[in-house]
């Protein structure tokens, strides 16, 4: 008797003995045995969103997902198909901060929602939930976690939760992490600004004896 199985490490269907699937079934080796619904599906874990997907059939799982290859920054979960873009996203999230830079939060009620407006993108939010305020700090913090960052070539997905397995590792050279003020050092020299100035103001009244 034979019977119809998926190969578990290239996800071809093959034909083979009954004795054929015993073996492998006795010395632990996969089989996925071929059912009247088709083959048996499988799950697979994406390691960086750390969710699983699926059931899918194991040949799309195995000729597929599990070959899938994408570069990520190692500072967050950006992640692109293409290599060398993670550069970009890097200018990107310092660009991002000079232009938030003096961003203000504008609050509008629209049909009885209060909305907020960020006037350093023109984004919108639901001011209920802070999304505004949060978005602010996202922007302003980034860059400080970007500074050194790599691009990874790595694996996105496996057959059960693990760390990702990188293939390379390329750090990204950017000028603008010269640039990168942490906001408590950003609020100290305006401090200092404001004091300057006041004597500035104050040398007219000055009197020597």
């Amino acid at each position: 008797m034979t019977q119809k199985v998926i190969d578990p490490n290239t996800g071809v269907e093959s034909v083979v003995s009954d004795s054929a699937v015993r073996n492998a079934v006795e010395s632990e080796r996969p089989v996925y045995r071929m059912t009247r619904d088709g083959p048996t599906k499988v799950k697979i874990f994406d390691v960086i969103d750390k969710t699983w997907l699926g059931p899918i059939a194991p040949n799309l799982a195995y000729q597929d997902y599990l070959l899938k290859v994408v570069f990520k920054c190692s500072a967050c979960n950006f992640t692109t198909p293409r290599e060398n873009q993670v550069a970009e996203h890097i200018r990107a999230v310092f660009n991002g901060q000079s232009i938030h830079a003096d961003a203000t939060l504008e609050t509008v009620i629209d049909n009885g929602i209060a909305w907020q407006f960020c006037s350093g993108c023109g984004g919108k939010f639901r001011a209920g939930k802070r999304a505004g305020n949060k978005h602010l700090e996202a922007v302003q913090g980034a860059p400080v976690v970007h500074v050194g960052a790599s691009e990874l070539m790595m694996k996105r997905f496996a057959l059960e939760p693990s760390e990702p397995m990188i293939m390379k590792r390329t750090p990204v050279h950017s000028g603008e992490v010269l640039s990168v003020v942490e906001p408590e050092a950003k609020v100290m020299r305006s401090s200092r600004r404001r004091h300057r100035s006041r004597r500035g103001r104050n040398k007219g009244d000055v009197s020597f004896q």
